[in-house]
Order: structure tokens, then sequence, then C-alpha cells
């Protein structure tokens, strides 16, 4: 087991909207049941309106089709936040603020709320969280997550 594969073990996993948007590729779909049935996989509703801004965007999807609804059936949407984490992510954006860090409301929020939770932020573009990962949040490549799902299809299928 890889150093990957035991921190998926043990935690819950939260995905951005770039997460989703690899994951929700004609490539990697049809992994989508398998990685929620094996983990705990939630969503913040930041990361909901980014992916489904692009999807509409892109003309992906007709707009009669309610992307949220799909969504929710398939996700733990976190849609809420109490008044300690609205706090600590308005602390986390002014300290970056004052240090002229850039990063994104999204960014920002997902990984105070997986610091919260004890969740691995899992991303198609781990670049975004550079400057982030020093707060301690553990940042996980979208490939790490679909590459272990590939070997745990192999131990499964095996004779």
């Amino acid at each position: 087991m890889t150093n990957s594969e035991e921190l998926l073990e043990q935690s819950d996993l939260l995905l951005d909207a770039s997460a989703l948007a690899v994951l929700h590729s004609s490539k990697y779909r049809d992994f989508i049941p398998i990685i929620v049935s094996r983990f705990n996989v939630h969503v913040t509703i930041f990361s909901l309106v980014e992916f489904a801004a692009s999807i509409y965007y892109t003309r992906k999807t007709p707009p009669s089709t309610s992307i949220m609804q799909v969504m929710r059936k398939i996700y733990n949407v976190i849609d809420t936040l109490d008044d300690a984490l609205i706090e600590k992510i308005a602390m986390l954006m002014g300290e970056l603020t004052h240090y002229s860090i850039p990063a994104t409301f999204e960014d920002i929020a997902n990984v105070v709320i997986a610091l919260q939770r004890k969740m691995v932020l899992v991303t198609g573009d781990p670049e975004r969280y550079m400057g982030l990962e020093k707060y301690g949040a553990i940042i996980l490549n979208v490939e790490e997550l679909i590459q272990s799902t590939e070997e745990f299809l192999e131990r499964e299928i095996k004779p």
C-alpha cells in the first residue's frame, strides 16, 4: 500500500472544482461510483458553483439540467458554515492579503474546511494550493486518487 493509499484509507475527502472536472470527464466518470463507495467524499458549495459555471460556460449540458441536484445525489455537499469556520476563513484571507499571497476564495475556504474537518483536499491543480500548504492542509492530486482506484480495482478483480 502506498503512502497516498494509506492516507486515503484514513481520511474523508474534499474535492475542489478542478478535481470535479477531472472526475466528471468522459475518461474518468466511470470511477465516480467506485470512489464514492470507498470514501466519504465531500464538496463545498463554492467548488460546486465554480464547477457548474464551467459546465454551463462550455455548454456541455442544457440549461434545464440541474447540476446541483445531480451533485447532491453523488456527494456530501457542505453548504453551510458555522461562525467559527467563517472567522477562520476570514483570518486566513486577511493573512494572505497582508503577505500578498494570491489565492481564490474557493481555495481558502476549501483549505480551512479540510483542516477543520480533518479531510484530504483533492485537486486537479495542486499548484493552486502552493502558498496554502504551509497551513497544514493535506493536498492530494486527483490523479493519485484515480491511480489508487485503478489499483483497488485490479486487486478486487484478480481471480
